[in-house]
């Protein structure tokens, strides 16, 4: 069976661990709520402050993601759990930051660490709020909005900057975590561009019945359309993983390219991930890049 030659998380997830990634997230949510603030009191244009949250977001999620490995945690839920978290600290803050300004007229973080004390007046918070919702505090073409589109506009937001953080948690391509060394696999990527794969359960069995042949065997890919191989390697254990992408160029490599996942993380004994990365040039890839 193919699945059984494939990596899984063992689902655990240490206490320290899990407090650590949150601790370290949701300092970087509160940094991030002052700056995100700011940026949208600064340039109150309606497009530019739409990219601003979608970025606020997705600076979180990948912020969560090097936490969570930081923290070693290997269990999906509590990753979600981490990353919807933070998401709501970094909204929650960015409403205090807020207040700050409305009650000091700045946005200095002196004045966000002056009135900190807010974050956890919520009787007061919710005033605001109430405030807030019958008086405007956000417009677009001389409409100033109150009331439900308020609501919706604000829900919008916050869709935005606590949901791609559970996205990205979600989505992102696990990485192997060796239990006996305590350590997360590196990974390395091969500089070769390869034919690109297309009968791929034909391929997989053939990947796992002899992997340093199968791959010997694989012919140079064209310009715009080719496959990548990557290897996750520990040195001391004994096994290794391999991936492979299908990957096209489109628009005639304008920079915008489609990845396909083949096979995610088959097990390699590590001799023969040790040859290829020989044979080939195999460079170690930044940590934020995988």
């Amino acid at each position: 069976m193919i699945e059984e030659q494939l990596y899984e998380h063992s689902g655990k997830s240490p206490l320290i661990g899990f407090f650590i990634a949150l601790g370290l997230g949701a300092f970087l949510a509160i940094l991030l709520g002052f700056v995100y603030n700011s940026f949208i009191i600064s340039i109150p244009i309606v497009y530019i402050n739409f990219f601003a949250t979608i970025g606020f977001g997705t600076i979180l999620g990948y912020g969560i993601k090097f936490f969570s490995r930081f923290g070693k945690i290997r269990n999906g839920k509590q990753n979600i759990i981490l990353a919807g978290t933070v998401g709501f600290i970094g909204f929650y803050f960015q409403w205090i930051a807020y207040f700050v300004f409305l009650n000091s007229g700045e946005h200095s973080f002196q004045a966000y660490q002056d009135n900190f004390n807010l974050f956890y007046d919520i009787g007061f918070f919710i005033y605001l709020i109430k405030e807030l919702n019958e008086s405007g505090s956000w417009g677009m073409f001389g409409i100033i909005f109150t009331d439900f589109p308020l609501w919706i506009i604000w829900g919008i937001e916050a869709l935005i900057i606590i949901g791609i953080p559970i996205i990205i948690s979600m989505k992102h391509p696990i990485v192997p975590f060796s239990e006996t060394l305590n350590k997360w696999y590196s990974k390395y990527t091969i500089k070769n561009e390869f034919v690109s794969i297309s009968a791929q359960n034909h391929f997989k069995k053939n990947l796992i019945e002899n992997t340093k042949q199968t791959i010997l065997n694989l012919s140079y890919g064209e310009p715009f359309r080719f496959s990548k191989i990557s290897i996750f390697y520990l040195e001391d254990e004994q096994t290794q993983y391999i991936s492979i992408d299908n990957v096209h160029i489109e628009d005639r490599g304008k920079g915008k390219s489609k990845r396909t996942s083949v096979v995610h993380l088959v097990q390699v004994d590590t001799k023969t991930a040790k040859e290829l990365m020989d044979k080939y040039v195999a460079k170690k890839q930044f940590i934020f890049n995988y």
